[in-house]
Order: C-alpha cells, then structure tokens, then sequence
C-alpha cells in the first residue's frame, strides 16, 4: 500500500513515529470521519457535507463554503511547549486554516496555524502572539510541505524544508505553543477556527496533518519525511 488503510497500521517502532501525538491522513476511502492513526485516536468528524467525501490520494478538497474537520477535546496536548506540526496542502486561495485548536466559550483563547496572504502563521492566546511567515507564498496551487514548531523558547515556520523568515506581527516570538492555554481549550479542527463562532477556511486540498508533541523532527528526518510522509506506517 502507499496509502495507511486503518489507524493500527501505524508502525510504532518506525523512527518517524516517534512522538507522533496526532496523525491524521487525509487520503483514505472515503466515510464521515478522519481517522487519526496515532495512539491517542483523536478521530475527526466531518461538519457541514451531507454525504461521505472521496479522498484517495489527492487528499481532502475542501470547498471553502460548506465543510471542515472536528472534534471536542479538552486541552489537546496542554502540557506542550515542544511540537512539530506538518501539513500538506495545495491552493490558490488566502485564509487557509491548517489546525487549530480553540475555546467555544471564550473568543480570545485559541491556538492555529493558518496561511494568511499566502504565507503560514502561527497564532496563540488569539492575538497576543502572531508570528507570520515572510519567505515563500504557496497560492501557486501546487502540493507544498508546511511546517510550524516551537522549540520550547522559540517558533518556526518552514515551506517545503525551506525554513521561512519570520515576521513578528503581534506579541513576542516565545515559544510558548499549546502550554499557553492549558485549561481553556475544548476542541481540535482541520480547516476551521471554532471559537464563539465558526470560520471556516478557503477551498483548499489538504491530504495529510502530522503533529509531534514534545519534539521537533530533525533535518534529516525532515527530508526523509518530505520524500516519503507515509513511511511509518506498515506495509
């Protein structure tokens, strides 16, 4: 297969399962959830299509209208000043939410990573920190590699293992990540921000999202990763 079929199929003693806390692949058979093929088994459902999506290889195709991924979760991965985000994704539109991770009750407590005038963002705690991305503007419609991590002290931002200048538009860059909101969080989505409202992202094809909970991937293991993402699962 070079596709994982069922979340068991995930091989625990591959490197790059390593601190995998969240995998969701986004080009299986189709259905009304996103499974998550990590231990944790944080599944998404769909929100807002009336029937199943085919996804297969070419990953979800969102239409920017109508749908997005979700799950209630309290205080996904509170304790992490460390992560590593991956996503792949594809589009030639502003407003793409890659992940995020909010409070329905309360506005101002988020965590996401979006693409903000084709550039990735990290946002967390709303605007109190917003870093931004300055380097490569990825609306050019093709598949592109995009990366956010923080260090424990510091954040980055990364598009197809290009490491992307940093744009501190709004608070300080101080890697304080999911740990900033440790109790005020309740639910996690793919290509939506849930907050008091809902905002849902512009079309976009995202086929995959990975997240490493207190570690960032090596170089290495990010070019290995860029040339073969479903490499830790079992054959």
């Amino acid at each position: 297969y070079d596709r994982p079929l069922f979340p068991a199929q995930l091989n625990m003693g591959h490197p790059l399962a390593k601190g995998l806390v969240g995998c969701w692949v986004l080009n299986d058979s189709g259905g009304m959830a996103a499974l998550d093929s990590s231990p944790y088994r944080n599944n998404l459902t769909f929100v807002g299509y009336p029937t199943p999506l085919k996804r297969y290889h070419d990953g979800i195709p969102f239409d920017g209208t109508n749908g997005y991924l979700y799950k209630a979760v309290s205080n996904f991965r509170a304790a992490d000043t460390i992560g590593h985000f991956l996503v792949w994704i594809k589009t030639t539109t502003n407003g793409n939410y890659l992940f995020s991770s909010s409070d329905t009750a309360v506005a101002t407590n988020t965590f996401n990573a979006d693409v903000v005038n084709g550039y990735v963002r990290i946002i967390c705690l709303s605007n109190l920190n917003v870093i931004a991305a300055t380097t490569t503007d990825i609306r050019d419609g093709l598949w592109h590699l995009c990366e956010v991590w923080s260090t424990g002290s510091a954040y980055g931002l990364a598009v197809d293992l290009v490491t992307q200048t940093k744009s501190i538009t709004q608070g300080a860059d101080d890697g304080k990540w999911l740990a900033q909101l440790p109790t005020q969080r309740d639910n996690i989505a793919i290509n939506a921000l849930i907050r008091t409202t809902t905002t849902i992202g512009t079309a976009s094809t995202i086929a995959g999202v990975w997240y490493y909970g207190g570690r960032i991937l090596t170089l290495a293991e990010r070019m290995s990763f860029y040339t073969n993402p479903y490499q830790m699962f079992l054959r």
